[in-house]
């Protein structure tokens, strides 16, 4: 009284991952040819993978056991359980100071000025954007996302409530004056959340740290006259704020003896008097320049801070 055929199922194939072990599960449709054939015929049934034999993919769980359903006279359903070792003589670590940290990855948005285009219509890179008159063009606005990484991880804080609030307030709205997956001056510690946590025996804050990633202004050429280096821009400074040097006044050297020379402000005029409603660029020197020369004031506008102090990671 033979097994006439057996097939492998393609659904119903669940496993399952445990702290110590690991189990899979493969079905099998087996058809006999007699309804007098029982479990005995069914599990030794050729095609049937033998006890012992490893699982596809994951050759530690082996096949320990064969479990044949009947589903009709001569139709069987057969589980085949594939498990590993119970491993022994390990103890998961109960210490939540010991837990790895938790982090996940991301992007946010926000809607930053630009003053600069990475390039123009017929090629030129780093650009400024301004009309063919090199007039600026007003409140210039693009949505970029920044990379987002977000690290949880549990801490013990000797000075309790009062080191927590410090860390907050010394490192919330810095960037890094360290190597921190990224240039020293492209992280920003977005935010910090601490929960105090007690589950005895074991006290302990867990910390949320959020860090925001910059890639930076273009580089731009500040050239001659420009007075702070020769570029502006770039991964160093990527939280700086820049701003075009224009204005409606530039700067004059007066001279009344017996005094010594003092600077002053004189209105910019045309050649007919008249004070124009734009603006004019201006040089390092607080002196007018010519339509096509803008040079870029940058600001530091947030204190660093050594990232890498904090453990995060």
């Amino acid at each position: 009284m033979p097994v006439v055929n057996v097939t492998k199922q393609w659904s119903g194939r669940p496993g399952e991952k445990a702290n110590d072990r690991r189990s899979y599960s493969d079905g099998y449709e087996v058809l006999t040819d007699s309804v007098l054939d029982d479990q005995t015929v069914v599990v030794g049934a050729p095609g049937l993978p033998p006890l012992g034999s490893g699982f596809p993919g994951d050759g530690f769980a082996t096949l320990k056991r064969l479990q044949p359903r009947p589903r009709g006279p001569l139709f069987w359903v057969v589980e085949a359980i594939y498990e590993t070792e119970p491993l022994t003589g390990v103890n998961p670590d109960p210490n939540p100071l010991n837990a790895p940290p938790e982090i996940r990855i991301g992007t946010t948005k926000s809607i930053e000025p630009i003053d600069h285009a990475i390039e123009d219509m017929v090629g030129n890179a780093n650009v400024p954007i301004t009309n063919t008159a090199y007039d600026p063009f007003n409140n210039v606005t693009v949505e970029i996302a920044d990379p987002v990484m977000v690290v949880t991880r549990n801490k013990q804080i000797p000075g309790g409530v009062l080191e927590v609030a410090s860390i907050v307030v010394n490192y919330v709205n810095t960037t890094n004056s360290d190597f921190f997956y990224s240039q020293p001056g492209q992280a920003r510690m977005a935010e910090i959340d601490a929960q105090y946590v007690y589950a005895q025996p074991f006290d302990y804050w867990r910390f949320t740290y959020m860090i925001q990633f910059r890639k930076g202004n273009p580089v731009v050429n500040n050239g001659p006259g420009g007075g702070w280096g020769a570029t502006t821009g770039g991964p160093a400074r990527a939280w700086w704020k820049r701003f075009a040097n224009r204005g409606k006044a530039e700067l004059e050297i007066v001279t009344v003896a017996p005094n010594p020379p003092m600077k002053q402000l004189r209105e910019i005029t045309d050649s007919r008097g008249i004070t124009p409603s734009g603006l004019y660029n201006l040089d390092a020197f607080g002196m007018r320049l010519a339509a096509d020369q803008t040079r870029w004031l940058e600001y530091k506008v947030m204190y660093s801070a050594n990232f890498s102090a904090l453990g995060i990671l």
